[in-house]
């Protein structure tokens, strides 16, 4: 809160009148030195700073609009112009009208506002009149103030500043201020209000100043405010307006500060804002503009800050070129464009000699980088990140001598690093991650003694780090992940002191952990030397010498030995991930001290024993991600496991974990999303305390001993399941009803029990993602805790461990059970379900006509009882790639086109004697004359030739023709060529589609890297293990 004048009196004291003549002069003359100065501030500084800058600014435009447009110049050294009564002031009553809405005033700046205290209101705090006694500053700003603007304010007729920014006030803008004719500043930036503009403010022609700013005002701008002729700073960022930015505020050629960014504007950037000659700021980003930038804005010579950013994932961005005009505003200091569809730069961007800052990050630029950047010497910060630039980095880049950020990461540039790169001396940003660079990093990059961040990750460096690394005093950060650098980590290294994260996973870095580099590094918080050829044990003296460490990413290298006690020291360790080494030894009980462990990853190493009891008891409060999986740890389940209240993903498969499963207690894991415990010894039934899992999202506790039936969880359910595996137990009992209504459910495996009962073909209808094409784009595989969500699913014979269960698996198993009755017909209801296996059971009928399935891949219906024909419908499942119906008692001819060439023998017999035709050497009799398939069938194609069905019409013998051949039912030719089409064109999606390259070569994400790098990707892999069979 302002409280220089607490009672309307000036106490700058003795500023002289040539000075402020001279001042109102130069604001007159619409000279911007001050405004040059505080970028001058801003030099060398990051973009915070330079916003700090642009608020200075603002500030400065307000102070100066003021005192500029003054109706009545004010004598600052002149007693005379404050002259105070003891009288009542005349519009005593209006501000305490105006106090009496205030409903909080925690700061005590309203407590002398008493008439019986103070009778003149303008020794009241935050008044100020004018020397007729008359109110003309009302300045209450960040005092904390709840309540709403009174509608009185619009009496006080002299009033020509009010500020009541910074507080906590609702309501709307009362209209009644469209009286105050003498207003010059309104600023009420910075609370709640709320409600439309009002277009009566359009009236207040002396208005030099409207900030609006982070509120929550909605509904569009009224084109009135193009009225306003002396506007100075208009500032209306951070609302819900929306509609377009009305042209008439073009005419306000007064206008040095626009600001509209964040709010939900829309339509084409108005042209007419090249008429406001005097713009300085002009920031609209953040909004959902259209079109092209147009080439008016060339006109704005005076313009120094030109930000339209666009917003990420928003449908409508600014596309096309920047317009050569651009070079005509000659006192631009930044360009800020991120987050848009701009194509191109143009040639005279080179003129723009006093430019520091161009970020045009996340758009669509192509070829290389724009050669004329290079005149732009006055240079500090340039961000192309995440655009389509290619070819090498050029040595011209040499000349941007005053650049501190560079970024050109997450584009397709090539070749070696120049030379002259390492001769940008001020740097200390640089960011080409991502990107296709080759070589070594040379020795020069010594030079860079001011450098403090450095991610070149993710491209092909290849070759040892140089000596000279250790030259760089200042460094922060070093990130080098997936690259091909070999050797080991230099000594040199451990100079660099102030060093707090060093990313050198997956790389071919070979050798010990170097603790000769790494213990000096005592601020060190991030280490990652995951995905290495690291060998040897893990040094204690690791846990010792970096206190600091918070993170410690050792993964999928070739440790041995066990891991350290000394680990259990480092006190701010959130994160352990040592998965994927061979490691052997127990858990050490001293990890039970990191009460901080948010992340604990020991899985696939050769570990034995117990689980520390003292960790259930003390060293899993902050506990989310516990990953054991793989190794050999023996002994029970403990029941202490409910104290990790804050677990997330408990994966324990495949180990030799033992006891009653039921005696633990799940009722207290209320955050539980993803529970392995499959491939161990666990004895007893499923656990009813699971019921209150509530965000479970995969269960998989397959592969037990477990008893009893699927308890009975409908009363609250499981609605968030996407996975739930019970495979190979010993359970009994009917599937029960609740299971049949979750309807996020993708993957249900209920196979190798004893479960009995029938299908019930109704209650399919609760599977609604099965029922989607959609299902695998949920958005749960953006979730943290996604790439731990794997599970076994039996997939062509083989069992798979899915890394991504929500990208691409449907499934229902219900295999090797006791179930009987039908195979319901409301199955082809799930068009989404791709793999369904139903195999040795008891079930009997027909099957049911499921062509509607197209997405389904596997089928698998043998061992049970089925009878009848084959449906013609199979036909229509074009991406059915195993069918198993051997074992049942089918009978009549196997439909024609894809089931009598896609399919072997093996697909229907052993079983089904009464089964006849092709593939099958057994004719059918010679008094049975099919219609055979959709694609033979008049009735079914009346497009069929009649000699193709008169073909199909034969008495049968040894010399009977065969049936629906492949050139009876597609063109050979039209076949090759759709061959060869479809070839080159996926030939031509993986070369040329950069995202599809990454998909099937690279990483998950082309932007930002994961802080994982080794999580299996794609759809599937191969179980690693071996399992034995029960």
């Amino acid at each position: 809160m302002t409280r220089g004048l607490p009672h309307g009196r000036n106490d700058s004291g003795g500023s002289s009148d040539w000075w402020k003549c001279w001042m109102m002069a130069l604001l007159v003359a619409q000279h911007t030195s001050e405004v040059f100065g505080v970028a001058d501030e801003a030099h060398n500084v990051d973009m915070p700073d330079l916003q700090w800058g642009m608020n200075a600014a603002r500030s400065r435009l307000l102070d100066q609009s003021f005192s500029m447009f003054s109706t009545r110049a004010r004598r600052l050294d002149s007693a005379l112009s404050n002259i105070a009564t003891d009288l009542p002031g005349p519009e005593s009553q209006i501000l305490q009208e105006f106090r009496k809405l205030i409903s909080n005033k925690p700061f005590g700046v309203l407590d002398d506002w008493n008439v019986e205290r103070e009778p003149n209101c303008c020794k009241w705090t935050g008044v100020e009149c004018n020397e007729q006694q008359r109110v003309i500053r009302l300045e209450l700003s960040d005092a904390q103030l709840d309540g709403i603007i009174s509608p009185s304010l619009g009496q006080l007729t002299s009033l020509q500043n009010l500020n009541l920014s910074g507080n906590s006030l609702v309501g709307n803008i009362p209209p009644e201020l469209s009286s105050c004719k003498s207003l010059q500043v309104l600023d009420l930036s910075h609370n709640n209000i709320s409600g439309a503009l009002p277009r009566d403010l359009g009236s207040l022609s002396e208005l030099t100043a409207l900030c609006l700013s982070d509120n929550q005002l909605w509904g569009s701008i009224p084109e009135e405010l193009g009225s306003l002729s002396n506007l100075v700073v208009l500032e209306m960022e951070s609302n819900m307006l929306t509609g377009e930015i009305p042209w008439q505020l073009g005419n306000l050629e007064s206008l040095g500060f626009l600001k509209l960014a964040d709010n939900n504007l829309i339509g084409a950037f108005p042209p007419s804002l090249g008429n406001c000659s005097k713009l300085q700021y002009l920031l609209l980003g953040g909004n959902l503009f259209s079109g092209s930038i147009p080439p008016e804005l060339g006109s704005l010579g005076e313009l120094q800050f030109l930000s339209v950013y666009g917003r990420r994932g928003a449908i409508n961005q600014l596309s096309g070129a920047v317009p050569a005009e651009i070079g005509n505003c000659s006192s631009l200091r930044a360009i800020e464009f991120r987050d848009n569809r701009l194509v191109s730069l143009p040639n005279t961007i080179g003129l723009l000699s006093n430019l520091q800052y161009i970020l045009l990050a996340r758009n669509w630029l192509s070829g290389p980088v724009p050669p004329e950047l290079w005149n732009c010497t006055n240079l500090q910060w340039l961000d192309f990140t995440s655009n389509n630039l290619s070819g090498s980095i050029p040595p011209e880049i040499g000349n941007l001598r005053a650049v501190t950020k560079l970024e050109l990461a997450a584009n397709f540039l090539s070749g070696e690093l120049p030379k002259e790169l390492f001769e940008l001396t001020n740097l200390t940003y640089l960011q080409l991650w991502n990107n296709s660079l080759s070589g070594a990093i040379p020795p020069e990059i010594g030079k860079l003694k001011f450098l403090q961040n450095f991610n070149i990750g993710m491209n092909l460096i290849s070759g040892p780090l140089p000596n000279e690394i250790g030259l760089l005093s200042e460094l922060e950060s070093l990130s080098m992940y997936v690259n091909g650098i070999n050797g080991p980590v230099p000594t040199s290294l451990g100079q660099c002191s102030k060093l707090k994260v060093l990313n050198l996973g997956t790389n071919s870095i070979n050798g010990t952990i170097p603790m000769e580099a790494l213990g000096p590094l005592t601020e060190l918080e991030v280490l990652h030397l995951d995905t290495n050829y690291l060998v040897g044990e893990i040094p204690d003296m690791l846990g010792v010498k970096l206190p600091s460490l918070r993170f410690l990413f050792l993964y999928s290298n070739m440790l041995t030995g066990s891991i350290p006690p000394s680990l259990g020291t480092l006190r701010n360790l959130t994160d352990l991930y040592l998965q994927n080494n061979l490691l052997q030894g127990t858990i050490p009980d001293a990890l039970s001290d990191l009460h901080g462990l948010v992340t604990l990853h020991l899985a696939n190493n050769s570990m034995t024993g117990s689980i520390p009891p003292s960790m259930w008891k003390n060293g899993c409060s902050s506990l989310q991600v516990l990953d054991l999986e793989s190794n050999h740890f023996q002994g029970p389940l403990t029941p202490c496991l409910g104290n990790c209240t804050k677990l997330q993903v408990v994966r324990m498969g495949n180990n030799s974990l033992t006891g009653d499963i039921s005696a633990v207690d799940f009722s207290r894991l209320s955050s539980l999303i993803s529970l392995s415990l499959a491939l161990n010894n666990f004895t007893g039934s499923i656990p009813t305390t699971l019921q209150s899992c509530s965000r479970l999202v995969l269960l998989d506790l397959s592969r037990n001993q477990l008893t009893g039936p699927i308890p009975d969880f409908s009363t609250t359910g499981l609605q968030g399941l996407q996975v739930l595996s019970l495979r190979r137990n010993n359970l009994t009992g009917p599937i029960p009803s609740w299971i049949w209504g979750l309807p996020r459910l993708q993957v249900l495996d209920l196979s190798q029990n004893f479960l009995a009962g029938s299908i019930p073909g109704a209650a399919l209808s609760g599977l609604l993602a099965y029922q989607s094409r959609d299902t695998g784009k949920s958005s749960i595989r953006a979730n943290a805790t996604s790439n731990f969500l794997q599970f076994l699913l039996t997939i062509k014979g083989q069992e798979w461990s899915y890394s991504y269960v929500l990208l691409a698996a449907t499934a229902i198993d219900l295999s090797s059970n006791i179930l009987t009755g039908f195979v319901p017909p409301e199955l082809g209801r799930l068009v989404g379900l791709r793999y369904l296996n139903l195999s040795g059971n008891q079930l009997t009928g027909s099957i049911p006509a499921i062509g509607s399935m197209t997405d389904l891949e596997q089928l698998d219906l043998s061992n049970n009882k089925l009878s009848g024909p084959i449906p013609t419908t199979l036909a229509d499942l074009r991406s059915l790639g195993v069918l198993i119906l051997t074992n049942n008692d089918l009978s009549g001819p196997i439909p024609g086109g894809l089931l009598s060439t896609r399919f072997p023998n093996s697909s229907y017999v052993p079983g089904n004697e009464g089964l006849c035709s092709l593939p099958l050497t057994k004719a059918c009799p010679s008094n049975f004359n099919p219609k055979l398939t959709n694609f033979h069938s008049p009735e079914k194609n009346p497009l069929a030739p009649s000699h193709l069905v008169e073909r199909l019409e034969y008495s049968g013998g040894p010399e009977a023709p065969s049936c629906g051949g492949l050139s009876d039912t597609v063109s050979v030719a039209g076949l090759a060529i759709g061959v060869a089409v479809g070839f080159f064109s996926v030939l031509g999606l993986i070369v040329f589609n950069r995202a599809v390259w990454d998909f099937m070569f690279v990483l998950p994400t082309r932007r930002e890297p994961p802080r994982v790098y080794n999580v299996p990707y794609g759809l599937f892999r191969p179980r690693t293990f071996k399992e034995t069979s029960t």
